[in-house]
């Protein structure tokens, strides 16, 4: 609206007021600047020379170094350390370049593989699949360039998309290879995208087709909801489809059965063999079957991995009382 109506310190503040609430309810718009550098470049038709969608970047940036800065100067943490994982950062890379062509868009059009904790293989050289993934990603670049001034918006929507998905899926490796959410902030572009490249096709059949894909959508999210009515259905779908080890570890704490969650959690402990909550309940399954000595163990190895875990200590303290009231 300030492009339209002109800018103004009101507008400004309401615009970087909301950049800020948005930060605190989800880290995914640190790339706010970024985002306002595409929607310059494309829509707006501004030359890369010009000022203005540099200095509005920077203005974008304010809200995102002051969350950093209070993150580490005021609580003495960062966001960043907690998340990222020490692995190498190409192998990520090419993770996620297969995953966004193989996993993330199929599931668009069939998203009934779409579950929490997706156990995924980390990608070991550059395979086909990556490849694909790569030239996929570099192709609907070319064409974001290509379109910039003749299709800007179909332009800025594929640039936008990719910007969203940057936190979490380039090269900056995190714990989790792929989550199925990922992609959610980026569906609004590739939609828009889509529906700007159907409205360019002649159809006889177009608004049927439109139909079609509205009722499938709706159809799909009322079956897909199915699988959040409680802890087991979800997690029992998780690991059905291929999940790891927190699926099989949280499917394990919803099972009643001690010896079905042992199963569980001893599956959750193969998959992530440093999963310090699975080595605790596991410990505690086994000490409620008898086998004290060898459940102890697992917590006494929880301890040892991550002396400095609260939790993991937390849970010994407590489960040596239980056994000394028990004696």
């Amino acid at each position: 609206r300030m492009h339209e109506r002109g800018f103004s310190p009101i507008g400004w503040l309401g615009t970087l007021g909301l950049l800020g609430t948005s930060l605190l309810a989800k880290g995914d718009a640190v790339v706010a600047p970024v985002m306002i550098l595409v929607l310059h470049f494309t829509v707006l038709a501004q030359p890369f020379k010009a000022r203005r969608p540099w200095l509005h970047a920077v203005a974008f940036a304010v809200p995102v170094a002051s969350l950093f800065l209070v993150q580490s100067q005021v609580f003495g943490q960062s966001e960043v350390g907690t998340v990222v994982a020490d692995t190498s950062r190409w192998s990520y890379a090419l993770t996620q370049a297969r995953v966004h062509v193989f996993r993330y868009l199929p599931q668009f059009v069939w998203p009934f593989p779409i579950r929490q904790d997706p156990w995924i293989e980390p990608a070991d050289g550059l395979t086909l699949p990556a490849a694909c993934g790569l030239l996929f990603i570099a192709t609907s670049l070319w064409l974001a360039w290509r379109w910039r001034r003749t299709r800007p918006i179909e332009s800025f929507c594929i640039l936008a998309y990719w910007v969203m998905l940057a936190p979490t899926s380039s090269i900056v490796p995190l714990h989790a290879s792929a989550v199925d959410y990922r992609p959610y902030g980026s569906s609004p572009f590739l939609f828009l995208a889509v529906a700007l490249t159907a409205l360019r096709i002649k159809l006889p059949a177009r608004s049927l087709v439109a139909a079609g894909a509205v009722a499938w959508c709706a159809a799909t999210s009322v079956m897909l909801n199915r699988t959040w009515l409680t802890d087991t259905t979800l997690w029992t779908h998780s690991v059905e489809q291929g999940g790891g080890a927190l699926a099989h570890h949280n499917l394990g704490m919803a099972t009643a059965d001690l010896a079905g969650r042992r199963t569980l959690l001893e599956q959750a402990l193969k998959i992530g063999p440093n999963y310090i909550l699975a080595m605790i309940n596991l410990g505690r399954v086994l000490i409620a079957q008898g086998e004290v000595s060898s459940g102890l163990g697992y917590i006494e190895r929880a301890v040892q991995l991550q002396p400095n875990n609260a939790q993991s200590r937390y849970w010994y303290a407590l489960t040596l009382v239980e056994l000394k009231r028990k004696g």
